[in-house]
């Protein structure tokens, strides 16, 4: 297992930036290019329990994985990850914190096998030309 650490700071209010992270159907939009599809059960703003389905091409390898909102606390805190079971697991957590009422800063972690270290790699770099 590899873990990835990153934060940025935004110049926008926290709850605008949790609202970008939280909308799953839209992820596409600042994931790397290659995200085929999102796919959200149940429809919906997000809750504990929701499940993410995402599939796409990425430096020729294709990816498929369900993850499943973990942690949730509004404006704050989310956390998805692939079910235990899974060969190649994923987790990634993304808490905002406020540093003004028009600018936060965003604590991403993940916590992935090593295959799916490559895939967290060009999320990262697309949060980076976010």
């Amino acid at each position: 297992m590899i873990t990835i650490e990153t934060s940025h700071t935004f110049d926008y209010p926290a709850a605008a930036v949790f609202a970008v992270l939280t909308d799953l159907e839209a992820r596409s939009t600042w994931m790397p290019p290659g995200v085929i599809e999102d796919r959200v059960t149940p429809a919906g703003p997000v809750h504990l329990g929701t499940s993410l389905f995402e599939s796409g091409k990425f430096n020729g390898f294709k990816s498929e994985k369900t993850m499943i909102v973990t942690e949730f606390e509004q404006d704050s805190l989310l956390t998805l990850a692939t079910p235990a079971e899974v060969r190649e697991s994923f987790r990634e957590s993304y808490h905002v914190e406020p540093i003004s009422e028009d600018a936060c800063r965003l604590h991403g972690f993940a916590l992935v096998s090593i295959m799916a270290a490559l895939l967290l790699t060009l999320l990262l770099e697309a949060l980076d030309n976010y």
